[in-house]
């Protein structure tokens, strides 16, 4: 009774002294000092952005204190942008900063560019049914509320993206054309919209008039409370959005410290966004909302030939067998991302399995991947190759922590003498990744690595190979033999950088597609109590070097055969895309 009165009293006290435009500029200066030492202590990429992008913590810290000085006033909002400018200036994927809104606006459709026109690339048809001329993918889209789409792309592209230059930030700009979230700290619009398109086919053109799906920032100013009604309604849009994670656990391997995650994490707050809006619109029809962009089961791109086998709507993976215009029978496989773990790895190596059989080559899709766990990842190309590949190396930020962890890892594991200890030490499986004695060695070596490094003085380390895997062991099922592609675009970031990267450093697939996002290390994530509705931050915990020296952030896989897309394959279902696949199944395969 007593402590939840003093809570009370406390709340009290500070929203009498604070409102959403008075907050003391002492504590907006404050909080970028925390944010400062994060980075000091903790990012690892910060030599390497200096050298790439001429980026000087420093200054950008300096240069955000002075524009809250100099400020008249500086409200919540206006903050939160500010410091949104500060994490988009490291010009890094991995590098964001999330607030607790619930303010966002969205349009049923989204958008995709090439060669600098504009096409619908997904609408939700309800919205349209019933018009003469509805909205259809394939449409070109002129203007947006009478502005050239293009322009307001750009616009978007330079205010709310760090990497204007680089076509990724050019497809996450297409995306934010139609959905803006408080939470990633968008300017979230509301009321009608005007969209002015061309049609595929006729030409003809349509002008519609449509109003953003608008909610409200129900989060208002520091201890204003909400009424009963509206914490109702926010419950039922967050519904499953939050989850307790259990970090109880016997195995060394189920340990968050393994959790290494190499996955964009604008991917999770545009996931949630993306259930929301899926939500809102299943309850006006019963039209089919899905949306294949990042992340999703299936592709965008279309089946490549005349199926003869399937793996079915059940399994986690979109696989098929195809015949060639060659008449040839190739596998086709899309991992959306990299966040599965042992029950989707038996079901990837059931496919390959099948593959390694049946096909002459094999289609690996893994365009638009978020990303997700490093040891899936490992698992999953364990699969592809008849000989151990070779993996990055990583530069890591070190702090007591790792020190703590290594040193209770070690012990653990210093007496493990065989296959079957291991398991019992670690577990069976890392994320899919078989457990050995020989991977246990490798775990204990990497262990010592790091109590060596931080005994030595170092807190960013010299090159290692995370968790010491340097070489990915041969999967114990199935090692594919058969010649491969691998499909990729600026919307694959983190693991879905590295597996490309894997392969072609290796000699082991030809890489087809465009440049990835080049999201280079593993994603560490920070939270502390605050007045400023910062939910939590992302930041670059390594950096990798691939085995030739150069980095992988910032610079991607460039693939070996580059197709781009066309606004032909835009408005006619990716058919000059598809025969290029074809072109480049014939030369692997011949």
């Amino acid at each position: 009774m007593g402590k939840n009165f003093f809570s009370a009293f406390l709340l009290f006290l500070l929203f009498t002294v604070f409102s959403e435009a008075e907050l003391p500029k002492e504590k907006m200066l404050d909080n970028l000092d925390i944010l400062k030492n994060t980075f000091e202590t903790c990012y690892a990429p910060s030599f390497w952005k200096r050298q790439y992008a001429d980026w000087d913590l420093d200054e950008k810290i300096e240069e955000a204190k002075a524009y809250v000085v100099d400020a008249e006033t500086l409200s919540i909002k206006e903050y939160q942008r500010l410091l949104k400018q500060f994490f988009l200036s490291t010009k890094d994927y991995h590098v964001g900063i999330y607030f607790y809104s619930t303010e966002e606006a969205f349009l049923p459709f989204r958008i995709h560019g090439a060669q600098g026109k504009y096409f619908i690339a997904w609408v939700y048809h309800p919205v349209f049914s019933g018009l003469k001329d509805p909205l259809r993918v394939g449409d070109e889209v002129v203007l947006f509320d009478g502005v050239p789409v293009g322009d307001v792309v750009q616009t978007l592209r330079q205010s709310d993206f760090g990497n204007p230059e680089i076509e990724t930030d050019q497809a996450l700009a297409e995306c934010a054309l139609t959905t803006r979230l408080g939470e990633d700290g968008y300017e979230v619009p509301k009321g009608p919209v005007t969209l002015t398109v061309r049609h595929s086919g006729t030409k003809e053109v349509t002008t519609y008039r449509l109003n953003w799906y608008y909610h409200a920032e129900l989060v208002s100013a520091p201890f204003n409370p909400l009424s009963v009604a509206e914490q109702a309604n926010f419950l039922s849009l967050v519904d499953g959005r939050y989850h307790v994670i259990n970090k109880e656990s016997g195995l060394l391997g189920q340990h968050p410290f393994f959790a290494k995650e190499m996955i964009s994490p604008y991917y999770k707050v545009y996931q949630d966004a993306v259930a929301r809006r899926s939500k809102r619109l299943k309850a006006e029809g019963e039209d089919n909302v899905e949306d294949l962009f990042i992340g999703s089961k299936k592709s965008f791109i279309p089946e490549l030939g005349e199926v003869v086998w399937s793996a079915g709507q059940s399994n986690p993976f979109e696989a098929y067998i195809y015949l060639s215009p060659e008449g040839k029978q190739i596998g086709y496989v899309r991992i959306p991302h990299y966040g599965g773990g042992n029950y989707s790895a038996n079901k990837f190596a059931d496919i390959i399995s099948k593959f390694e059989i049946e096909t002459d080559a094999v289609v690996i899709d893994q365009i638009n991947n978020p990303g997700g766990n490093v040891f899936y990842m490992y698992a999953l190309a364990s699969m592809l190759s008849p000989t151990p590949l070779e993996v990055a190396s990583h530069e890591m930020a070190i702090t007591q922590e790792d020190v703590f962890f290594a040193i209770q890892g070690e012990e653990d594991l210093r007496e493990v003498r065989n296959d079957e200890e291991a398991c019992d030490v670690i577990g069976t499986t890392l994320w899919g990744y078989p457990v050995d004695l020989s991977l246990a060695h490798q775990m204990l070596n990497y262990f010592k690595f790091i109590i060596n490094e931080w005994e030595e003085g170092r807190v960013l380390t010299t090159p290692e190979y995370l968790f010491g895997v340097k070489h990915l062991a041969l999967h114990p099922r199935v090692q594919l033999s058969k010649p491969m592609i691998i499909l990729t675009n600026c919307l694959d970031f983190s693991c879905a950088d590295f597996f490309p990267a894997i392969m072609q450093d290796n000699g082991r697939a030809t890489i087809v597609g465009t440049r990835t996002a080049g999201a280079g290390g593993y994603v560490l994530s920070h939270e502390y109590p605050n007045l400023f509705g910062i939910q939590n931050y992302t930041f670059t915990g390594s950096l990798a070097m691939r085995p030739d020296g150069d980095p992988i952030e910032n610079l991607g896989v460039v693939p070996d055969i580059v197709i781009e897309l066309t606004p032909a394959d835009l408005e006619f279902d990716y058919k000059d895309y598809v025969e290029k696949i074809h072109q480049a199944v014939k030369e692997i395969s011949s």
